[in-house]
């Protein structure tokens, strides 16, 4: 719909939503963080609070561990991967931060033909840190010469719908490398120089250790 369509594709709320939860997962699916979220995961598992305790100790029976903690410490790994995926879905498919995104309006840019083919990373989202201050975006190449963009600022998109094209493609390519990890694509290897100089440069925040840290320091920072 985007490369056919553009941001007059025809959506609906269910395919507006599959691609929000798209671009969500790309911010919380890279194995960097699956790998620290399970970390996370395993250490806060067995953590308990006074009232989950005192629910465990009027529930338990004789031969249960003495302590809710123990009773977690003692569950199956199986069982603890299983409820670790449910967490990780339920943040991609978050309610809240998706109908954020679902409210921005979208918007698909074409580059000229006498720009930089747009490159592609293992790291593709570009993003602004908080995307509800003036000019907050999100965007994504999704093809050599297109980009997706989203923005709470109708305003902003407009300039940027009126912006150099060249020169906004050779800022996106910039930006895509210097945040790559491993890996950046291109169609080609005309480019292959400018992804050496700056591979890896100013690696983005990750979206995965902002939510960690929100949850270590409140009961309310990921849901499950």
């Amino acid at each position: 719909m985007l490369e056919r369509h553009g941001h007059n594709a025809p959506w609906n709320s269910d395919s507006r939503s599959a691609w929000t939860r798209f671009i969500l997962s790309l911010l919380l699916r890279c194995p960097e963080d699956i790998a620290l979220f399970r970390e996370w995961w395993h250490a806060d598992f067995g953590q308990t609070d006074e009232a989950a305790e005192a629910r465990y100790s009027a529930a338990r029976q004789d031969g249960d561990p003495e302590t809710f903690a123990e009773f977690l410490e003692g569950q199956p790994l199986s069982l603890k991967e299983r409820y670790q995926y449910k967490v990780l879905f339920s943040l991609i498919d978050h309610a809240n931060v998706g109908g954020e995104m679902n409210d921005m309006h979208w918007r698909v840019l074409q580059t000229p033909a006498d720009a930089p083919r747009l490159l592609t990373s293992d790291r593709p989202i570009l993003r602004t840190s908080n995307l509800k201050e003036p000019q907050g975006h999100i965007a994504l190449p999704i093809g050599p010469r297109l980009l997706f963009i989203a923005s709470p600022d109708a305003d902003f998109l407009k300039q940027v719908l009126q912006a150099d094209r060249v020169g906004l493609a050779k800022e996106v390519n910039r930006q895509v490398v210097e945040g790559a990890t491993r890996f950046v694509y291109g169609v080609d290897d005309k480019q292959l120089r400018f992804v050496q100089n700056r591979f890896g440069r100013t690696p983005q925040p990750r979206l995965m250790e902002s939510l960690i840290e929100m949850r270590r320091g409140s009961s309310e920072g990921l849901p499950g």
